[in-house]
């Protein structure tokens, strides 16, 4: 099992940077699994990449119907958040120096990985792999 954050979820399902190495890691799993909030911050991104004009009305319904088929596949497995992500989320702050950013939702998908005992993450955000180190877990990025 290996665990996407959202901007790695992105990359399966759009042609942007890194897509092609992402989605090679998604088909080589045997599960990837990702927490309830990537299903809004999932909708969110693929909402900004239409304001900005990377792609069409069609595109984003295109995108959110091919996410749901896959989800509906199991092709993705989510961690629902409870009080014990919070309870973890806290944790974490609670052991991080003042000198590592890190956003609200990059802590929940850190708490998430922790809570499964996983000792990695897939992402390409720079503020969630720093940490991931610092927490002792294995950020990989594979997008060159």
């Amino acid at each position: 099992m290996i665990y996407f954050d959202t901007s790695y979820m992105l990359k399966c399902y759009l042609s942007e940077h890194g897509h092609e190495e992402v989605t090679h890691v998604w088909k080589q799993a045997d599960a990837v699994v990702c927490c309830e909030l990537g299903k809004a911050e999932f909708v969110a991104a693929v909402h900004r990449h239409l304001r900005e004009g990377r792609i069409t009305d069609d595109g984003l319904q295109t995108t959110l119907a091919a996410r749901q088929e896959d989800q509906a596949a199991d092709l993705w497995d989510w961690i629902p958040l409870n009080e014990e992500v919070f309870t973890e989320v806290a944790k974490l702050f609670s052991t991080l120096p003042n000198s590592i950013y890190l956003r609200s939702a990059d802590a929940i998908h850190l708490a998430c990985v922790r809570m499964l005992g996983l000792q990695e993450i897939y992402s390409n955000d720079r503020h969630l792999m720093k940490a991931a180190a610092h927490l002792g877990l294995t950020p990989h990025n594979v997008i060159p």
